[in-house]
């Protein structure tokens, strides 16, 4: 049995004397005995993957070997099988767990021999994630924004933007500040163990209340007399002053848009019974469409009696 140190040094010198009878002289030969080791596999270690993402063989070591071949289980393809580091190609929507398993053939006198060793990989599914749903909120408060998510290795890490909008931007479901403006959310969800990534969106509208009781004062006027007399010669919208982001547009009576104001204020914005060009419309009945921001629409009918036919 070779001890420890002949297989160190891989060879052994094995003598055989001979003593003969007289008159012969004693004779003996020499047998050199080389001593090859067993291969041997070390490193393998097992890993995940995210569904669709190659994985590479990392760390794996072998010794005494004259060749490699890697086999595996999966459905999908294996390239590099005579080397240390192959990469597994999963297939279209391949999950859960692949073993890859290395053979590693001996040298010399081990050639009939092999060591072996294996890699598991689990494949995961990328995790399923909702933002939640769009929200709409006054002005000047702050929203709670709704995160779910689900699937994959169940291990996440979290990450808002614009981070600078809210109280925490690491959890699922933080706290925005107080908001001023419409601001999409972005949501990316790493899975810490497969490493995929998905991300979606959320959107927060910025609208102020309405308060119908505040539009109360607004009373529309429905005859013009737009002949220079100084008395109803442009059409008046009490308290539009109040309201100062609308806008008017005016219609014959065949519905064909004659006129439109932005801004009405009954001063340097005002109708006198032209159309968008400045010339004189006939007398007769024409509709408007008010329309308040952030607040009501309405419409009905004005008279022009100003002596043009």
């Amino acid at each position: 049995m070779p001890s420890e140190g002949d297989i160190l040094n891989g060879f052994v010198l094995l003598t055989l004397a001979v003593t003969s009878l007289p008159p012969c002289s004693p004779v003996s030969d020499t047998l050199g005995l080389i001593i090859s080791r067993a291969p041997s596999v070390t490193g393998a270690s097992n890993g995940s993957i995210c569904q669709d993402i190659p994985f590479r063989v990392t760390g794996v070591t072998a010794q005494n070997y004259s060749s490699l071949q890697w086999d595996h289980n999966g459905s999908g393809t294996l390239t590099g099988l005579t080397t240390l580091t192959p990469i597994y190609y999963p297939s279209p929507g391949e999950t859960g767990n692949v073993i890859l398993t290395l053979k590693a053939f001996g040298i010399d006198a081990c050639t009939d021999t092999f060591a072996t060793s294996q890699v598991g990989i689990e494949i995961y599914n990328p995790p399923l994630v909702d933002a939640g749903e769009d929200q709409t909120i006054e002005p000047g408060t702050s929203a709670s924004l709704n995160g779910v998510t689900d699937g994959g290795s169940g291990v996440y890490s979290f990450k808002w933007e614009p981070a600078a909008l809210l109280i925490d931007n690491t959890v699922g479901n933080p706290e925005t500040v107080i908001l001023t403006k419409d601001t999409i959310f972005m949501l990316t969800v790493d899975d810490l163990i497969s490493g995929c990534t998905v991300t979606d969106s959320v959107r927060i509208r910025i609208i102020p209340k309405s308060n119908p009781a505040e539009e109360e004062c607004i009373v529309i006027h429905n005859v013009i007399t737009p002949n220079g007399d100084g008395a109803n010669d442009t059409w008046i919208i009490d308290c539009i002053e109040s309201f100062p982001y609308n806008k008017v547009v005016i219609f014959d009576r065949w519905g064909d848009k004659v006129n439109e104001f932005e801004n009405y204020n009954n001063t340097t914005i005002l109708w006198n019974g032209t159309n968008d060009k400045g010339e004189k419309l006939p007398d007769g009945t024409y509709y408007y469409v008010l329309t308040i921001k952030d607040g009501s629409t309405r419409s009905g009918w004005v008279f022009v009696r100003g002596g043009s036919n």
